[in-house]
This record gives C-alpha cells, structure tokens and sequence, in this order.
C-alpha cells in the first residue's frame, strides 16, 4: 500500500506499507474427499517508517475424531460449526471451522535504535451464540456467532523487563442463547473479579449487552493498582 500525498501538480510518495503473510487451515480436516481450505493470515507489517510489527497466533485448536467441542451448542474452543455446500452440494451440511487468536504483537525498529514494544494474550470462556443472522438460512443456523472471550488478559513489555498486565472482563449476550433439540435456553451471568476492599456484583449476560466491558484491572505483579467497573 503507498499513500500519496499532492500539492497542486506535485505528488510526494510514502514508502509503501508492506504486509507478510502465511497460509493456515481454514477447515479443520479429516480423512475425507474434501480439499484443504486454506486462508492467508497478516504474518508482519512494515510500516512507512520502517518499523516491522510481528503477529503471532495461537495455534489450531481442534483435531477431527480427538480433540473437539462437546456439542454445537457447548462448544469451549478455537473452532465453530458453520453451514455449506460441500464438495459444490445442492444441500448444505455442517462442517467444523479454525480460529487464530492473537498470541503477540512485536513492533520492533529495525535500526536498532528504538525500542521493541512487546504485546502478549491470552484468552479464557469463549462464547459462542447461536446465530439468528435473517439473511442465513433457517435450517442452516447453527451456534456460529462469535460473541468474544469473557477474560482477556493483556501483558506489556518483554520477558525479564519491567511489564504491566491487564486484565478485561467482558460481557458476552450469552443469556437466553438457544440449546439445540429443546425448548430451554441457557442462563447466563457474568461474575465479577472480587479482591480485598472490592466486591463487584454479577450481572445477567444480556444479549445487548454483547461486547460491553464489564471490569478492568491493571496489575503490579500480583497486586491490583487499578480497577474500573463498568455497570450496562
């Protein structure tokens, strides 16, 4: 990508901002007819300024006939169920898709004379919701619908220097979701993290409520040095 800029007739270019990227399975495979589906990731960027940013992602999550979820509907993976036409099908049928979370984001100055910034992740209680989207298909709905991780926690800085963590709790619109083959829905609340001299109340996992960020903490080691909560 290069950007332009123009002064009248005079154009000036930026050095172009360059992407890296690599190939990973779309769908988690099996011994089967069906062709690998694979999708290209953002591997690293170089900015105009020459910085190079590094994305690492987490690994595939789900092994086909091992290591999946327990049900469509009970599902505490990196890997969904979706709808398609298989193989050019006239029927759709369900099949079992990969996420890539990000592990670490490294922004480094390749001239050695700036400092790397180091982000690192990792992610707890994954919701999926089942997806009610009008424009798919009725009987091609299935608990698709990503609605985020309930815990994020971030950590910032290198190993063996100084680094902060934050920790982000999040609402996800779980209550009421639909179970499969009944009538029942599932109840859902989202539990606040409590510590000495805080007591934060569990609140309903509305749906609209989806995305809303719940509670924050900023952490000195073990010690909280700072805390927001968030009431919908």
């Amino acid at each position: 990508v290069v950007r332009t800029g123009e002064n009248g007739t005079e154009t000036q270019a930026f050095e172009p901002l360059s992407f890296t990227y690599r190939p990973l399975a779309n769908r988690v495979d099996a011994t089967d007819d069906i062709l690998p589906l694979s999708r290209y990731r953002i591997d690293s960027i170089t900015s105009e300024t020459g910085a190079i940013t590094t994305v690492t992602l987490a690994p595939a999550d789900c092994v086909r006939g091992s290591d999946m979820p327990a049900a469509e509907d009970d599902n505490d993976k990196n890997c969904f169920p979706q709808y398609w036409h298989i193989n050019g099908a006239q029927d759709a049928a369900i099949d079992w898709f990969h996420r890539y979370p990000v592990l670490g984001v490294l922004t480094t100055d390749p001239t050695g004379l700036g400092e790397g910034v180091e982000h690192s992740y990792s992610y707890a209680d994954p919701g999926w919701h089942y997806n009610d989207d009008p424009f798919t298909p009725e009987d091609e709905r299935t608990w698709s619908s990503f609605r985020g991780f309930g815990r994020v926690t971030e950590i910032t800085g290198a190993v063996g220097t100084t680094r902060s963590r934050t920790v982000t709790l999040f609402m996800q619109g779980m209550n009421g979701d639909k179970r499969k083959g009944t009538s029942a829905t599932r109840t859902a609340t989202v539990e606040g993290i409590d510590f000495t001299g805080l007591d934060v109340a569990d609140v309903t996992d509305s749906d609209q409520y989806s995305g809303f960020a719940r509670e924050q903490i900023t952490y000195n080691g073990s010690t909280p040095v700072g805390v927001t909560v968030n009431d919908p």
